[in-house]
């Protein structure tokens, strides 16, 4: 991690990363916030301030009581 990377462009640029790769299904649900949370070794807030920004930026698509979801590139 660059000395200037926060941890929620950390988890930011490594979901993009793990997207890109197919990881996960484009239009496929994510893990869990918490899931993710373990996964990078961050707290949640951390993680959902990455899923916000990318949500914002039209990277990801939330769904109140379902889940968080890859937006697929056309």
């Amino acid at each position: 991690m660059p000395a200037s990377e926060a941890r929620w462009e950390r988890v930011m640029r490594e979901l993009r990363e793990r997207i890109a790769a197919g990881e996960f299904d484009p239009d496929g649900r994510l893990p869990s916030t918490q899931a993710l949370a373990d996964q990078f070794e961050v707290s949640k807030p951390t993680v959902r301030q990455a899923i916000t920004v990318m949500t914002a930026l039209g990277e990801l698509r939330g769904e109140q009581g379902v889940g968080v979801f890859a937006v697929k590139k056309e």
